[in-house]
């Protein structure tokens, strides 16, 4: 019979807790809105709506709208035309890095991670991304270059839209989402590095250089670019450790 090592068969689950449904919808929706399905001034499908595709209780729903509420991300409008709308896109950092999934892998499983899921996103957004995406990603450059100097948490937001921008050209659902998580856990295991050490202009620089590879369509230089913007953080985050 064939046997597994007892660390390998571990690594397979992760403890359960029914009471933190609300946490799970939380992220659903800050991915939503992060991902751009749902901007600022839109709405989100109402309460029973999302208890539907959800498969989760209206309260459940109410508890996850109160958290996201509290942060200034959400609000509930009354009246004719009224509804939950997105208030902002910057996700607060207390409402990442919450499910017990992703806290049981470390930092450097996290960017050998990272690298696969955003190398495939790059080469999809090579061959599917419209003149409307590659709009988008050079407004997401354009304003992280404007948002240079602002606080950490500000400018890391703004750092990670070049790279949603990027995931909704890629039309994967799924890449996207994992994409998603990966970030935010990257930003909240190595916080103290994007906080003090990282190099804006560098990182403006790696967003041009990707950009460029894409809008070329050549999947060579797309590679090439992807693999320099990836390795200048896992070089970064090697020194540190």
């Amino acid at each position: 019979m064939r046997q597994l090592g007892g660390s390998y068969l571990r690594m397979q689950f992760y403890p359960v807790s029914l009471s933190k449904a609300a946490n799970e919808v939380v992220e659903q929706i800050t991915f939503t809105i992060r991902s751009g399905a749902v901007a600022p001034g839109e709405r989100l499908p109402q309460i029973d709506e999302l208890s539907e595709m959800m498969q989760v209780s209206k309260p459940v729903i109410g508890e996850a709208l109160k958290i996201l509420s509290d942060a200034g991300i959400v609000e509930t409008k009354r009246g004719l035309g009224g509804g939950i709308v997105v208030v902002r896109d910057e996700i607060p950092m207390r409402l990442m890095n919450r499910s017990p999934f992703w806290q049981r892998f470390d930092l450097p499983e996290l960017l050998a991670a990272r690298r696969p899921i955003e190398t495939q996103i790059a080469l999809l957004a090579t061959e599917r991304a419209t003149r409307q995406d590659f709009e988008d990603m050079r407004l997401q450059i354009s304003l992280l270059a404007k948002y240079r100097g602002a606080s950490p948490a500000k400018r890391i937001h703004y750092d990670h839209l070049f790279h949603y921008s990027m995931g909704r050209a890629a039309r994967s659902a799924l890449l996207s989402h994992y994409q998603h998580e990966i970030l935010e856990q990257l930003y909240a295991r190595a916080k103290e590095y994007f906080d003090h050490y990282e190099n804006v202009d560098t990182v403006i620089a790696l967003h041009q250089e990707t950009f460029e590879a894409l809008e070329s369509r050549s999947s060579k230089q797309t590679l090439n670019a992807i693999d320099r913007h990836l390795r200048s953080l896992e070089d970064a985050i090697a020194k540190l450790e």
